[in-house]
C-alpha cells in the first residue's frame, strides 16, 4: 500500500471537505471509501481508516464521463444514435462514425478540446 499526502491539499495544508468526509467515514466505519472528487477516467482514491489515501491508476480508462456529468463503465459496444452516427456507449473521447448519406463526414474523433473529422468526397451508404 502506498500512503500519499491527502488529495487536493492546498499551500495551507488543508484539504477538500469531500476529502476530510471521506477520512471520517473511513475511521469510523473501519472499510476504506473512495474519495469521489478525486476519481478521474483512469484513477481512484480511498480514505484508508488508518488516515492514509490509496492511489489506484491504471493504463487504460476504467470510467468515463457522461454528458449528465455521471460515471459509467467503458462500454465499447456501437450504437445507432439519435442523430444517425454510430459510435461506443461509453468511452473517454468522442468517437462517431457516420451514419451514411450525402455530406457525411466518415468517422470524427476527439474531446470536447480538440478533434479531428476524417470526409469522403461522395456519399456513403447508409446501413439499417
Amino acid at each position: 500500500m502506498l500512503a500519499l499526502a491527502p488529495p487536493q491539499a492546498t499551500a495551507a495544508g488543508k484539504t477538500s471537505t469531500m476529502t476530510q468526509s471521506a477520512l471520517q467515514r473511513a475511521g469510523a466505519t473501519g472499510e476504506p471509501v473512495e474519495v469521489t472528487s478525486e476519481r478521474t477516467e483512469y484513477s481512484q482514491t480511498v480514505a484508508n481508516p488508518d488516515g492514509t489515501f490509496t492511489l489506484t491508476q491504471s493504463t487504460t480508462p476504467q470510467r468515463a464521463k457522461a454528458p449528465d456529468g455521471s460515471w459509467q463503465n467503458i462500454d465499447t459496444t456501437l450504437v445507432r444514435r439519435t442523430d444517425g452516427t454510430v459510435g461506443p456507449k461509453s468511452a473517454v473521447v468522442n468517437l462517431d462514425f457516420s451514419g451514411g448519406g450525402p455530406g457525411a463526414g466518415m468517422l470524427q474523433l476527439g474531446t470536447d478540446e480538440q478533434s479531428m473529422k476524417f470526409g469522403w468526397p461522395g456519399t456513403l451508404p447508409t446501413r439499417r
